[in-house]
């Protein structure tokens, strides 16, 4: 096991093999906290009806897409998504991780954006992915 392999040096700086030294749990997960409320279920995603696929937007469509939507924030990222050319299927691929690296957007917007592609991904689930 591993810990026949730990080696415990001394203060002559000599070392002894073969020791087990067990160590006790820094926690145990029935001792945490519960997660908030907020944390247990994700946010709903809201429903939206799509006229066309996304898996077949342009990274034009994806600017459009995004210039038309109420949020500001959002609405103003359209510009950045044209000029790096993500089109439909990189846009449902992303997700808050890939976002907050790739870009420097303030958390709230990456949030809004994440929650916008989930909603995006479930109209293409509902209306487009057995449809053919």
């Amino acid at each position: 096991t591993i810990n026949d392999q730990l080696e415990e040096t001394g203060l002559n700086g000599s070392a002894t093999l073969g020791r087990c030294i067990e160590l006790e749990p820094a926690f145990r997960y029935a001792d945490l906290p519960p997660p908030p409320r907020v944390m247990m279920e994700p946010p709903p995603v809201k429903k939206m009806r799509l006229m066309t696929n996304p898996l077949s937007w342009t990274p034009e469509q994806v600017s459009e897409f995004l210039a038309n939507h109420k949020d500001q924030e959002i609405s103003q990222l359209a510009q950045a998504f044209k000029q790096e050319q993500i089109d439909g299927p990189a846009f449902m691929l992303l997700n808050l991780p890939t976002i907050l690296d790739q870009w420097t957007i303030k958390f709230t917007t990456a949030y809004s954006l994440c929650r916008l592609i989930e909603s995006v991904k479930l109209s293409f689930y509902l209306h487009f992915a057995n449809h053919g």
